[in-house]
């Protein structure tokens, strides 16, 4: 295997946001063969700072669904797309005209008001080291700094549904991330396009690759590598179109296709 693609969220993540044991194992023994993995992620660089800690990650990693390919631990970037100015402007001016929680993704925060996410990660953090907590910020402070991402969240799917069909008039992509979330990333930019640069700059060959993911913004890796592996907990559209099914992600998993497969 010449290189394997893992998301994060409700892949190498259990639901508790931490990784466990198991897979942390399984990480390493990856290491030790000299086979890379590369994490792709709809996270921004600001709340991946601790588990690249953990992990101990020094090669470049999909952000924001792959409008960046970089580190935000080195400030090292490799590729980058924001969105457009006029596109933010509109994005926000719907959400707060109807009532949408909004946030913006940036390299040196995350913009929002004060919401049940913003005070999750906060709590979640709190015994971190400063330098690798998430920076929040409200939206009164936000000075027209590059956007790589909007997420916008809503749990009612009328509203959800109706903020889609708005937001499919922009010349932007989208992808759901996780139930009642949806992504705004700038046109021709997924984690399947981040997938194939990679693939591309390290002339890994393809066919030799393989993805891991649970979500519709891993759909675009499909096409990018040899295997696509779907987690037990995937959406149904996601395991119909993956080449393997593992574990959900609250069970190893990323682990448990890794030795069945027999890469570890």
């Amino acid at each position: 295997m010449d290189a394997i693609f893992i998301d994060l969220d409700g892949t190498l993540l259990r639901d508790d946001h931490h990784i466990s044991p198991r897979n942390l194992d399984a990480l390493k023994r990856l290491e030790a063969l000299k086979i890379p993995y590369f994490i792709a992620t709809g996270r921004p660089g600001q709340l991946v700072k601790k588990i690249l800690t953990d992990l101990d990650y020094t090669r470049p990693m999909i952000l924001y669904n792959g409008s960046v390919i970089g580190h935000p631990l080195t400030h090292t970037t490799r590729f980058a797309k924001a969105l457009d100015s006029g596109v933010i402007q509109e994005v926000l001016a719907f959400t707060n005209t109807h009532g949408y929680l909004a946030m913006l993704y940036t390299e040196e925060a995350i913009y929002s008001e004060e919401n049940e996410r913003t005070r999750y990660f906060e709590d979640f953090q709190k015994n971190d080291p400063p330098s690798l907590r998430t920076v929040f910020k409200r939206f009164e402070a936000y000075q027209d700094e590059v956007v790589y991402k909007i997420l916008i969240v809503e749990h009612d799917e009328t509203r959800y549904q109706r903020m889609r069909q708005f937001l499919g008039t922009l010349p932007v992509q989208l992808a759901q991330s996780q139930k009642g979330f949806l992504d705004v990333n700038p046109l021709d930019t997924s984690k399947g396009l981040a997938v194939k640069e990679i693939i591309q700059q390290y002339g890994f060959d393809k066919s030799k690759t393989m993805a891991l993911g649970d979500q519709e913004n891993d759909l675009s890796m499909i096409d990018a590598v040899g295997t696509f592996v779907a987690m037990g907990n995937a959406v149904a559209h996601v395991k119909a179109k993956a080449d393997l099914v593992t574990s959900t992600n609250n069970d190893d998993g990323v682990a448990e296709i890794l030795e069945k497969l027999g890469l570890i």
